[in-house]
């Protein structure tokens, strides 16, 4: 949600400042696959303003942003009831150029059950959407690092258990949650390097085991994530193109000035 407030503001004035200091592309919020009631909780994290873009909203932006050469790389979508949706997912995602859609895990409150439950959600969606040759991402929060049993009962990482589960979905790697986790990346790495396709890069404030959660984010580079180090590594592991993904989220700052001092630093390194 990163931008969400400074878009709904003033959307067309952000998207050209961003263009114009160096961001290439956007990855949207969508209201593709949600309940109301889903809708409703990221607004409020939004400060009450509207985070996901409608389909209509999609359909009349899209086009103005590839004119102005800021176009969507990928769309992130809910999956409360996205498997009612995937033929009109499809159909707007082949027509207006969109390849890629990232999606969350769900909250299954440990429930072993309630994973793989996704997992088969997850599966669906990727059969579905395998027609219209788009190509499902799934993205990282720092709880997705706890353990679970999987179902030989081992003791595994959700995140791992799920990646397993669903061999077909490729990663998008937010590595200021995976820093938040304290896991070993490169152990990770060495499993599922291969299917990373994007990395969310994401800092976090160098005191931020002692911060509030959800306000201890900085810039990129100002903080104690060890940017280049993971980048290096993904890079390594990966072995193909990796797209970078700056996912600012709220700031002790300026979200917007961070965003900014953001790409400034990935076009240094």
């Amino acid at each position: 949600m990163s931008l969400a407030e400074a878009l709904y503001d003033d959307l067309w004035g952000t998207l050209k400042l961003l263009k114009n200091n160096g961001y290439d592309f956007a990855e949207i919020p969508a209201d593709f696959g949600a309940k109301p009631e889903t809708l409703a909780f990221y607004d409020e994290l939004c400060g009450g303003k509207r985070a996901g873009w409608s389909i209509e909203e999609l359909k009349e932006r899209l086009p103005k942003m590839r004119e102005m050469g800021f176009p969507m790389k990928s769309l992130f979508i809910f999956t409360d009831i996205i498997l009612e949706q995937t033929d009109e997912l499809g159909s707007f995602c082949k027509a207006y150029g969109v390849d890629t859609v990232v999606v969350s895990l769900l909250d299954i409150n440990g429930s072993t059950e309630k994973l793989y439950e996704y997992a088969g959600i997850l599966n669906a969606l990727e059969e579905k959407l395998k027609p219209y040759g788009i190509c499902i991402c799934l993205h990282n929060h720092e709880i997705d690092f706890d353990d679970i049993q999987d179902k030989d009962g081992n003791k595994r990482p959700v995140f791992e258990v799920l990646l397993d589960a669903c061999k077909g979905l490729k990663v998008e790697l937010d590595i200021g949650w995976s820093t938040y986790a304290d896991i070993n990346l490169e152990t990770f790495l060495k499993k599922y390097g291969m299917r990373i396709k994007y990395v969310h890069v994401k800092d976090l404030h160098k005191d931020f085991r002692q911060m509030d959660r959800d306000r201890c984010f900085v810039a990129a580079g100002k903080g104690a994530v060890d940017i280049e180090d993971c980048l290096q590594s993904v890079e390594k592991y990966g072995n193909h193109e990796i797209i970078l993904i700056v996912d600012q989220d709220n700031s002790l700052g300026s979200i917007l000035e961070d965003s900014l001092d953001s790409v400034k630093y990935l076009k240094r390194i």
